[in-house]
């Protein structure tokens, strides 16, 4: 049953802000407990927690011990100023343990959680959802309210200032259970629906600050899958990249969800630009570097009146591929490879133009031409 079902079915609006849905079993004359935490409020379902007992007698405290292991703070999120929002705890003033369950510490990640309500104020569960990638860091804590460091892959993702028609919440998964495990990263097209992107590395480390050393996490396999490991860290911030362009980052919340899907515009096009294009220019380096060669030996033959061996020289360098030819092999390729993708289709035209200003400046036709009229006219002044 999903969490949305079970809110349903229990009430979006019951007087009671949790539900702790527990199932026991018996196993090798144990008694064991496998619960989950249902957070009415942001209608999100925890991961399992187990813990086992001796017998009945033991259940109760075995039981408890299992509510505190799945409990997860609720906060109301305030007006958010810049990269920081505000984070309220619920409940706070009832907080008089160091070491309570419904305390959230200095960086504990929270997931934002948009709650809209009807002209009459009440919810539907199927309309509660989480700010997609998108992890609160609590930086600082006092008396209950928390300071939070925004990290989204969206730009503005708490734009505007709360209303009665959405609230906005944030809930903590500070319980331990989550950290143990690991979670599913599946990189699928938007392109080509349920299509998986393969061959795209996971990185973690900002590979745009030189001081930020990046790891890789793994390379998507054959179903658009990489698995990223359980860790001490609370949360990790995570980027996808593609050849050397980088897609998207990801702070991710590792062990709170088994498998999270990324929906992402294929760069397939693109990189298969940027491979055409890179073997392309290595041809255009080659022959630039030849006809250099070429050109200074003709130069010099012409110097010292060798206008046989000059003419030799010129005949090889009219061999090599010509302007015309590097132009055609590129129009041809750009032609296939167009993108449904208004970014992509825009970083593929680059690529292409920036090729072109290369032959042109690299590859003038007239060289040749050049060289050619000034042989004549060596020739012409030696008779």
């Amino acid at each position: 049953m999903s969490a949305a079902a079970a809110a349903t079915q229990l009430g979006a609006d019951a007087d009671f802000d949790k539900a702790m849905l527990a199932r026991l079993t018996a196993e090798n004359g144990r008694l064991r407990i496998t619960l989950r935490e249902l957070d009415l409020a942001t209608v999100q379902l925890s991961p399992p927690v187990t813990v086992s007992c001796a017998n009945l007698a033991a259940l109760p405290s075995a039981l408890a011990d299992a509510v505190i292991a799945a409990f997860s703070p609720l906060a109301t999120l305030q007006a958010a100023e810049g990269d920081h929002v505000e984070a309220r705890l619920r409940a706070a003033s009832l907080i008089v343990a160091t070491e309570h369950p419904t305390l959230a510490k200095q960086g504990t990640p929270l997931i934002p959680v948009l709650r809209p309500l009807d002209r009459l104020g009440r919810a539907k569960p199927e309309l509660v959802s989480a700010i997609p990638w998108t992890v609160l860091e609590a930086e600082t804590v006092n008396d209950g309210r928390l300071q939070c460091r925004i990290h989204s892959a969206h730009r503005k993702p708490l734009a505007g200032r709360p209303s009665q028609r959405i609230k906005r919440y944030a809930i903590a998964p500070a319980g331990p259970a989550w950290l143990a495990r690991g979670t599913t990263l599946s990189l699928a097209s938007v392109d080509a629906p349920n299509g998986p992107l393969v061959g795209y590395d996971i990185i973690e480390g900002n590979p745009e600050d030189d001081k930020t050393p990046v790891t890789v996490v793994g390379r998507t396999d054959g179903r658009g899958q990489v698995d990223v490991a359980a860790s001490e860290a609370a949360w990790r911030m995570l980027y996808v990249r593609h050849g050397e362009r980088l897609l998207a980052r990801l702070p991710l919340i590792v062990g709170w969800r088994q498998e999270v899907t990324v929906p992402l515009a294929s760069d397939d096009k693109r990189l298969e630009a940027e491979a055409f294009v890179t073997a392309l220019r290595q041809d255009v380096i080659d022959t630039v570097a030849r006809r250099q060669i070429l050109a200074a030996r003709i130069r010099r033959r012409i110097a010292e009146e060798k206008f046989d061996e000059a003419a030799e020289l010129l005949r090889s360098m009219t061999q090599l591929t010509p302007f015309y030819e590097f132009d055609r092999r590129l129009q041809a390729a750009k032609a296939t490879m167009a993108s449904d993708q208004p970014r992509t289709q825009q970083l593929i035209d680059e690529l292409f133009t920036k090729t072109e200003s290369v032959l042109r400046r690299y590859l003038d036709p007239e060289d040749v031409a050049r060289l050619q009229s000034q042989l004549a006219q060596a020739r012409s002044g030696s008779q």
